[in-house]
């Protein structure tokens, strides 16, 4: 019995999503089964079974500090801001007395005319000072 051997490449066509150019891929493929049959008449059914891997990262800027400066303060007292966001059932009274300031003087930092009026989710700049050593 004589056999023919024959080497062919089968073509193959895949196709990608169009990715960013701050996108990163990696794609690894390997033919996991191959199954070739004879039919009669000569023509061969061909069953692949491929696994493909894929790895996809997307390059981000994020500014970050490099250096801090940290001045030495001649003054005899600490300056500093607290942002805090207004929950539900929050009053500009109960904030004041959280932050021991008053009312009127966090409606005035932030632009308040209704002291009645703030909303869940409003950030309140409380700015606050201490005396160093107190």
């Amino acid at each position: 019995m004589n056999i023919e051997q024959k080497r062919v490449k089968i073509p193959f066509e895949y196709t990608l999503a169009q990715m960013p150019e701050n996108c990163n891929s990696n794609l690894d493929m390997h033919i996991s089964n191959q199954d070739f049959v004879i039919k009669d008449g000569g023509d061969i059914n061909c069953n692949i079974d491929m696994q493909i891997l894929g790895n996809y990262s997307e390059n981000r800027s994020l500014d970050l500090i490099d250096e801090v400066e940290k001045n030495e303060s001649t003054s005899d007292q600490d300056y500093s801001v607290v942002v805090y966001i207004v929950k539900k059932g929050d009053t500009l009274w109960n904030i004041a007395k959280r932050f021991r300031t008053t009312v009127d003087f966090i409606a005035r930092t932030n632009g308040i005319e209704d002291e009645d009026k703030i909303v869940v989710g409003q950030k309140l700049y409380i700015p606050r000072y201490s005396r160093i050593g107190v």
